[in-house]
């Protein structure tokens, strides 16, 4: 490091810790001292054992060794190749990839009247493009002028187009460069990726250290990135984000120690009798009358007159929709530590009652003046319920209370998050039977017990003090360093700390030790400071620019931890790992086959299928509740979980695993929510499972998913092109060009009345827009039989429309829905069957994305083009297996590039 460097790293350090004790800036100082080598966290540097300097996943190396001043043009991305990079290595290659030049006239005459630097149609410049490629971004886009006219889909139509011999002759030249641009690119090496862990995996790293899951709100955010959350270059560090490693590790390991303390208490059970409760409640109110002889019928009127004619009020409660009651409370009154406790409820619903009313939403109280009967936030989880009145069924599950977590709770019959569209439709009801919404949920009774300590295995640090118990030494300061020792192993996930750094953290403890008088506090600190460190929050794999190396098997079981898991590797990867078996590619197939079968793979299913298929946009639109009455946030969130739980069915499935099946399949993978959604009888509960469907069934794969199609609206109408697009993307793996800029409004039909289909034609009318909405288009009007929250139907009627919409479209008559069309280029389809059947067939198509998916969120980098020959390896395989999903995880797990650092 130059001198300057380290004026520079000292003054940073000195800036960002002010104010702080001189103990705290050594132990930050120390953070990485963990046999690691030394790292520049935030602005600062980073050497590792290797000498290789970087800055969060960037690294340089001068000829000796030693490290180089890093300025802002060195810094590049982690996972793209800077071009000195690849022209150094370039240089001692006696190979090149250049495109003739004869192929020029090609490009003038069919490419650059609308491709050149003036025009960019598509953001795509073709004019200042080198036929010398020496860049990862060179080689892409000259591998997408490949594709495009390969495919025939450039030039367009309209243009003029090539001689077959001409196209031929430039198609075989570019595709021979091609071949040498892979060539020399994949042999110029690439940058080290110091991986940070992203906010999911650093919670998932506590919890399986200490047995504590901090609330989202408590953990540092990731950066924004619109690559997935492993990928190295969005996760860079700050010296305040520092700071806020610190304070969550801290706040978990208190959280801990509430947690540790609880396993010595009683559990206790609370039961609540919701019937005792409206009675006091009536008494109280008729006291209250200055009229105590007027009877008061369970909150008066003629809903309370209804509600004491109901069977069974004597034994239990009937939940109400909107008024009276609406609301049962849950107070223990007994102290609730930290853990885990279980809640039961008794309940049965009326005959009458539809399939949707049968659920009832666990949450916190709202508090506050004029509340009317709300949640604070979102609810907690949904539970079905499936006895009768006077004949419960027993529904129970768990629920994980925090420090932080609000100990007084409710619950209701699931409803719309706005009170006022509930409200809209009560007086609908009013004005039909003079009380209201019928009754549907009868609850018995309900109790929570906890916490359970039993039959839960304990945490490595639980593991950790149980060993080093106040009594296994008569020196506290030799318990603290053993304690330390043990932890820092397994927070570093089997990385040896070195004796500097513990015996540091030991004076640390010592230090604290005088402040707080008490060796479970005191150690906290040490604790929470390993908790902060390089080792934990990086996934540390050092190496050498240019010069890949395979993993040692400790790194390779991280690494494949948290591919599968997004958690550190458990004891038998580690034991595998010490006995070097890891890399056996039997046994590595043997342990992903464990793997995904673990309840952890969850977090796989989770972290790749929401990022692989855009889902963010799911949480964008709220719903009204008068319209669409059964799309409410437990709908969204059970509708999500379809989605991870049908990739997950596939995964552990040998009999229908083909990855085909997202595309389509005679069966839904769903819980007692979803299955009423899609008006399919017989499925209790709310685990996830398998159902078949009837033959002429629009569910069955991504396409007959709620969740796809509430994606591809604005929460009123459904988008054609929204949904078209995402087919496009996501299925087809042929993703539309950015929208072009300005696109001119269409003026002349602002006040005319016409269909979507009619709107969008007109809008072809512009050639700008033409070109893409031919692919688009005909995709997402193959979907319109479903409306915006998913829900099939056969024609276009005022149901779905807010007052506005229905306002605009006075004197609207229904419609049926027209879904024929056309795919570009392609063959027709009549209706929505078919175009799935049509879909269904471009598995190769969909298979590619996904492999390209996978390598990204696998390789913690961006998918580059040098990756296509592993992409073409892995889809060999999975072809040979009649492409089993697991397949695909085997052959990115069994690679090379998966291996290798």
């Amino acid at each position: 490091m130059s001198r300057s460097t380290r004026s520079s790293t000292k003054r940073q350090q000195k800036k960002s810790h002010s104010g702080k004790s001189p103990v705290y800036i050594f132990l930050i100082l120390m953070l990485a001292a963990a046999g690691l080598g030394w790292y520049f966290l935030g602005e600062h540097t980073v050497r590792n054992e290797n000498n290789t300097v970087a800055n969060l996943g960037t690294s340089h190396e001068t000829p000796q060794g030693k490290p180089s001043h890093l300025d802002e043009s060195s810094l590049r991305e982690v996972g793209s190749l800077d071009k000195e990079s690849i022209k150094s290595s370039l240089g001692t290659s006696s190979e090149k990839a250049v495109l003739p030049e004869k192929n020029f006239d090609f490009l003038a005459n069919y490419c650059l009247n609308c491709h050149d630097a003036e025009k960019e149609e598509g953001e795509v410049n073709l004019e200042d493009l080198d036929f010398h490629i020496t860049t990862i971004e060179q080689a892409e886009l000259w591998q997408s002028v490949l594709n495009a006219i390969n495919s025939g889909e450039m030039p367009p139509e309209d243009k003029k187009q090539p001689k077959s011999q001409e196209k031929a002759d430039f198609l075989e030249s570019l595709s021979n460069t091609m071949v040498d641009a892979r060539k020399v690119l994949s042999d110029s090496g690439g940058k080290i990726t110091m991986s940070r862990l992203n906010k999911r995996e650093y919670q998932n790293s506590l919890d399986a250290l200490l047995g504590v899951k901090l609330d989202e709100k408590f953990l540092p955010a990731d950066g924004g990135s619109n690559d997935f959350d492993t990928v190295g270059a969005s996760l860079f560090l700050s010296s305040s984000k520092l700071e806020e490693y610190l304070k969550s590790g801290r706040k978990a390991l208190d959280e801990f120690y509430l947690k540790r303390a609880a396993r010595n208490v009683k559990p206790f059970v609370y039961r609540v009798e919701p019937e005792i409760l409206i009675k006091k409640a009536r008494e109280n109110s008729q006291k209250a009358k200055k009229d105590a002889k007027k009877p008061q019928h369970y909150g008066g009127g003629k809903y309370g007159q209804h509600y004491a004619r109901l069977p069974h009020n004597d034994k239990g409660a009937y939940l109400m929709l909107t008024t009276g009651n609406v609301l049962i409370h849950l107070n223990p009154k007994k102290e609730m530590p930290p853990g885990t406790y279980t809640l039961r409820v008794a309940g049965g619903v009326t005959a009458e009652s539809p399939s949707y009313r049968h659920f009832i939403e666990l949450g916190h109280p709202e508090e506050g003046k004029n509340i009317k009967s709300q949640l604070d936030g979102f609810p907690i989880k949904s539970l079905h319920i499936t006895g009768r009145p006077g004949q419960p069924n027993v529904t129970e599950t768990q629920i994980r209370v925090g420090m932080d977590t609000r100990r007084d709770f409710v619950i209701r019959e699931r409803q719309p998050t706005a009170w006022g569209h509930l409200r809209k439709i009560l007086n609908k009801e009013q004005n039909r039977n003079g009380y209201g919404h019928e009754p549907s949920i009868w609850i018995d009774w309900i109790e929570i017990e906890g916490p359970i300590v039993q039959n839960q295995a304990k945490s490595p640090l639980d593991q950790i003090l149980d060993l080093h118990h106040e009594k296994s030494t008569g020196d506290q300061f030799k318990r603290a360093r053993n304690i330390i020792k043990d932890f820092a192993i397994k927070a570093l996930r089997e990385n040896q700390p070195s004796a500097q750094f513990v015996d540091a953290l030991l004076e640390i403890f010592k230090r604290q030790l005088k402040i707080d008088k008490d060796f479970d506090v005191a150690i906290r600190k040490p604790l929470s400071i390993i908790l902060a460190s390089p080792g934990f929050i990086y996934l540390n794999e050092p190496g050498r620019e240019g010069n890949p190396r395979g993993l040692s098997d400790r790194e390779l079981a991280v690494r494949l931890s948290y591919f599968l898991w997004s958690s550190p590797p458990d004891d038998r990867l580690i034991s595998l790992a010490n006995k070097r078996e890891l890399r056996n590619p039997k046994v590595l197939r043997q342990e992903v086959e464990r793997m995904i079968k673990d309840p952890k793979a969850h977090h796989f299913a989770a972290g790749l299928v929401h990022q692989w298929l855009d889902m963010e946009r799911l949480d964008l639109f709220q719903f009204n509740g008068q319209t669409f009455r059964e799309f409410d946030e437990n709908t969204r969130e059970a509708s999500r979980e379809e989605v991870y739980q049908s990739f997950l069915y596939l995964l552990r499935s040998s009999e229908q695993g083909q990855v085909h099946n997202l595309l389509k399949s005679d069966y839904v993978v769903v819980n007692a929510m979803m299955a009423s959604y899609y008006g399919l009888e017989g499925v209790k509960g709310d685990h996830y499972r398998k159902v078949s469907l009837a033959n002429n069934s629009p569910r069955g794969g991504l396409l007959g998913m709620a969740a796809i199609h509430v994606m591809g609206s604005d929460g009123r109408e459904s988008n054609p092109v929204e949904r078209g697009a995402w087919v496009l993307r996501h299925i087809l793996n042929d993703p539309p060009p950015p929208a072009p800029a300005n696109v001119p409004q269409i003026s002349r039909l602002d006040d005319k009345v016409l269909t979507k289909r009619q709107r969008l034609v007109a809008h072809q009318e512009e050639p700008q827009c033409a070109s893409c909405h031919r692919k688009i288009d005909p995709i997402g009007f193959g979907m319109e039989n479903f409306d915006a929250s998913g829900k099939w139907r056969g024609s276009y009627t005022t149901a779905t429309m807010d007052k506005a919409t229905r306002k605009k479209n006075k004197g609207f008559k229904p419609k049926k829905v027209d879904a024929s069309g056309a795919l570009y280029k392609g063959p027709a389809f009549a209706d929505f069957f078919e175009l799935r059947d049509r879909i269904s067939e471009r598995k190769e198509d969909f298979s590619q994305g996904f492999i390209e998916a996978l390598i990204e969120y696998g390789l913690r980098r961006p998918y580059a083009f040098t990756d296509d020959e592993l992409t073409s390896q892995i889809m060999a395989s999975a072809k040979r297996q009649d492409y089993q999903l697991v397949d695909f995880i085997h052959g990115i797990v069994q690679s090379k590039q998966f291996q290798s650092k």
